[in-house]
Order: structure tokens, then C-alpha cells, then sequence
């Protein structure tokens, strides 16, 4: 995966959270939270399974 496209993954992840309430330090949206979590674990095992591929 190139750099550009793990950095707009990263990326999208940081502006699903930004738009998640915070409350006591807690995301109180969690469908929106999971999205964001879900999206960085995907863009890792992207990295991870190119990488083994090579």
C-alpha cells in the first residue's frame, strides 16, 4: 500500500472521531467510534498483508 493512500485512511479515521461527542473522556457515539477504530485495524492488516506478500 503506498503512503499516500495509508495516510487517507488515517486520515478519514481522525475526522469520523473529530465529529464523535466526548464525554468524561468517553466517545459517547459508539457506531461512529467503531467506524474510526475499524478503519485504522483495516489500514494495518492492509500493511500487514502486503507486506507478507512480498
Amino acid at each position: 500500500m503506498c503512503m499516500k493512500e495509508s495516510l487517507r485512511y488515517l486520515n478519514n479515521a481522525k475526522e469520523i472521531l473529530k465529529s464523535v461527542p466526548v464525554e468524561n473522556d468517553t466517545y459517547t457515539d459508539k457506531k461512529n467510534w467503531c467506524q474510526a477504530k475499524n478503519l485504522a485495524k483495516n489500514l494495518g492488516n492492509l500493511g500487514n498483508f502486503r507486506s507478507f506478500g512480498k
